[in-house]
């Protein structure tokens, strides 16, 4: 009796250890990198360790993935490709990097003090003239009438919106401003009377947490798209308009002095 139990005692182990030799049987899946850039525009494909897995992306604004594994970057920002297959899943975070670099974007740290956008603008030539203590900050590039020009508009609370501004030339001007900012935004409706489109960081305007503005000056050959935080206070797109017309007023005087 005592030789059974000592054979017993030394059989169990065993056959712990096989069955747990079951888990290596379950699915697995791996990517071939675990983060990737992609320019605007453009496609990167990853490739998974596993056939026919269903692939999903966290941004379908930032990037695209098809069921080969194809990304296709949308908009400039980063988003999680995920691979999928009976449980097991695995993960690529996108980078989709700008390929137009004409202009630069105006500073948009929402509610930041007109100090704290003062210090960070270090980059522009400070417009005194047309800047009003804790109201409005206006630079210029390379001089202080040198396109582009930046314009920051403060309240209580701090940064709402902020407008960038280039030269108007010729017809190019305007459609180049636009194409600088697909990149980046998409273009959510064009008011062909006031010439005016408008453009959100998502796939809608409720979506969005920037909205954004071009339009044209042509008395003042001006351009100007003017963006503030979609913070779901406006009833309708056309509230916005306040904001952009405040911007129009700043750059209007700048250009006409």
């Amino acid at each position: 009796m005592k030789k059974f139990a000592w054979m017993l005692a030394l059989a169990l182990p065993v056959a712990a250890t096989f069955t747990s030799c079951g888990d290596d049987d379950e699915t697995s899946i791996t990517l071939n990198t675990s983060s990737a850039s992609v320019n605007y525009d453009n496609t990167v494909e990853l490739k998974a360790s596993e056939k026919n897995p269903v692939w999903s992306s966290s941004n379908e604004f930032i990037a695209t993935v098809d069921s080969k594994g194809v990304v296709k970057g949308n908009h400039v920002g980063e988003a999680i490709i995920t691979a999928s297959k009976d449980g097991a899943s695995a993960s690529c975070k996108i980078t989709v990097t700008e390929t137009n670099h004409e202009y630069e974007l105006p500073l948009m740290t929402w509610n930041a003090s007109y100090t704290a956008v003062k210090n960070a603008v270090n980059d522009r030539v400070f417009d005194a003239a047309n800047s009003v203590e804790n109201e409005t900050l206006v630079y210029g590039t390379g001089s202080v009438d040198g396109f582009p020009w930046y314009v920051y508009q403060f309240n209580t609370a701090g940064l709402y919106s902020s407008s960038l501004t280039v030269e108007f030339t010729d017809a190019d001007s305007y459609t180049d401003l636009c194409e600088y900012l697909d990149q980046y935004f998409k273009e959510i409706s064009f008011d062909e009377d006031d010439f005016i489109a408008t453009y959100a960081n998502a796939n809608s305007v409720s979506e969005a947490k920037i909205v954004a503005e071009v339009t044209a000056d042509f008395d003042n050959n001006i351009v100007t798209a003017a963006f503030t935080p979609n913070n779901g206070t406006r009833s309708s797109i056309n509230d916005f308009r306040a904001i952009f017309d405040s911007h129009k007023a700043i750059v209007a005087k700048k250009a006409a002095k």
